[in-house]
């Protein structure tokens, strides 16, 4: 949306320049953020090209998601089982059980946050 869409919504003199000043904000905030992103991708490449051209070749994951899983991973080795690497990253839900019966979920806290966020927001 165009700053001055943004900005003409408020009748206030006062608003009006709040929201330009917002505007101009995020702007320089997003040109920021893309020349960090830029040399965070450029330093990964040199590091772990082949890694994360691997994760690059599923189709949902883009190239923030792929640095955050990268990162937030560490080695992959250190899980000895696939089963383990799900769990830290909480894509499989922990039932606490009793007797046989379905008695809640444990560890809620537990597990990789930055994971756990961007495996709510890929397609199932």
């Amino acid at each position: 949306m165009k700053k001055e869409n943004i900005i003409n919504r408020f009748t206030d003199i006062t608003l009006q320049f709040s929201m330009e000043v917002d505007a101009d904000l995020s702007c320089y905030y997003d040109k920021i953020i893309m020349n960090v992103e830029k040399e965070i991708l450029k330093k990964t490449r040199l590091l772990f090209s082949s890694t994360l051209n691997l994760l690059m070749t599923v189709p949902v994951i883009e190239e923030i998601v792929a640095l955050i899983i990268l990162y937030e991973t560490d080695e992959i080795n250190r899980f000895p089982t696939v089963k383990d690497f799900c769990s830290y990253s909480m894509l499989i839900p922990s039932q606490a059980t009793s007797n046989g019966k379905n008695v809640g979920t444990q560890w809620n806290k537990m597990g990789n946050h930055y994971l756990i966020w961007i495996s709510k927001g890929l397609p199932k």
